[in-house]
């Protein structure tokens, strides 16, 4: 995990300084994308290089070539720039050939679509989504761009390629309690004269809950391995809410309903179908907190083990996007 707190600073870092010149911080940025790659392969099989006056990144997965070219700038459309990098590299878009990707360090979608439309039939764009969820952990950047080519489309958000839309077995709808003609009797112990009940009943299943929500007034969320299931606590109905592996914990629902959840060592934000990773380098078992007006925190590590050295217990406080914490 030090490796990748370690990137995460100099992500945060490079993302604030504005200081330096474009074709710098293009520099900087190929920088980061060859210390991701290096982690999926030998480092032997990253270089990074330039096509078209452009830093890029070259490397070999699974036997093919890729070329990553990185930008900052979006004038790339408009100065010809992308037919250079095209003729420097060699490109035409033909299978077997090298697969190019250019990497655009923006969230604006009138750029990427200017981007998208600039590179078809040449290679695919790959967006800030994809790369904030790579250094938080939550995905190889290899992986990425290999599922970004294997989709057959120019551009993908994180969403397409992070959630999982195969079919998963949801777990088992539940029955409210006063429906049951056999009423439930479950001894509880609370505090300060706090009282409970029970409100719904279902079936053990092998996928254990690991941490509840309370979303709206006829929704909860309740989270699994595979990810956040939605139950109607009147009646006990579930769906998914969101499929993406390695949830754990309780979530949090902000005002405008926008959830946030740790996936693995990631944490990550979903809101109106759009999926962000906002922070990571979690160890396993760290925990999401609500902080001062809501604000997401997380605790992770452990304290003092006597005779194994120092404690790791940290309370992080997460930014707005990767690289802020």
């Amino acid at each position: 995990m030090d490796e990748v707190r370690e990137l995460l600073a100099e992500y945060g870092q490079w993302a604030a300084d504005d200081t330096a010149s474009v074709r710098d911080r293009a520099r900087q940025l190929a920088g980061v994308v060859a210390d991701l790659l290096r982690r999926t392969g030998p480092a032997a099989a990253v270089q990074v290089s330039q096509a078209g006056g452009v830093p890029a990144v070259l490397f070999d997965f699974e036997g093919r070539d890729y070329l990553v070219s990185c930008t900052v700038d979006e004038s790339v459309v408009a100065d010809g720039t992308i037919a250079r990098i095209a003729g420097d590299a060699g490109l035409s878009g033909q299978p077997g050939d090298t697969r190019w990707a250019l990497l655009s360090w923006t969230h604006d979608v009138r750029p990427l679509d200017q981007l998208t439309d600039g590179v078809r039939g040449f290679g695919v764009v790959l967006d800030r989504t994809l790369l904030d969820a790579a250094v938080a952990g939550l995905l190889p950047l290899a992986d990425l761009i290999r599922d970004v080519f294997r989709r057959r489309q120019t551009h993908l958000p994180l969403a397409e390629l992070a959630v999982s839309h195969a079919p998963r077995d949801v777990p088992l709808t539940m029955t409210a309690a006063d429906r049951l003609t056999t009423p439930i009797h479950v001894p509880t112990q609370t505090w300060c004269g706090a009282t409970s009940q029970v409100a719904l009943v279902g079936e053990a299943t092998a996928a254990q809950p690991s941490g509840m929500a309370w979303r709206a007034r006829d929704s909860l969320l309740v989270t699994y391995e595979d990810g956040l299931v939605e139950v109607d606590p009147v009646r006990g109905r579930t769906r998914w809410f969101l499929t993406v592996d390695g949830c754990h914990g309780a979530p949090l629902i902000a005002p405008d309903g926008a959830v946030t959840v740790m996936a693995g060592p990631t944490v990550i934000r979903w809101h109106a179908g759009t999926l962000t990773a906002i922070a990571g380098g979690f160890e396993p078992g760290a925990e999401l907190l609500s902080g001062p007006g809501g604000e997401p925190w997380v605790l992770s590590g452990s304290g003092v083990t006597y005779g194994a050295g120092e404690g790791t217990l940290a309370l992080t406080r997460l930014g707005d996007t990767v690289g802020t914490q």
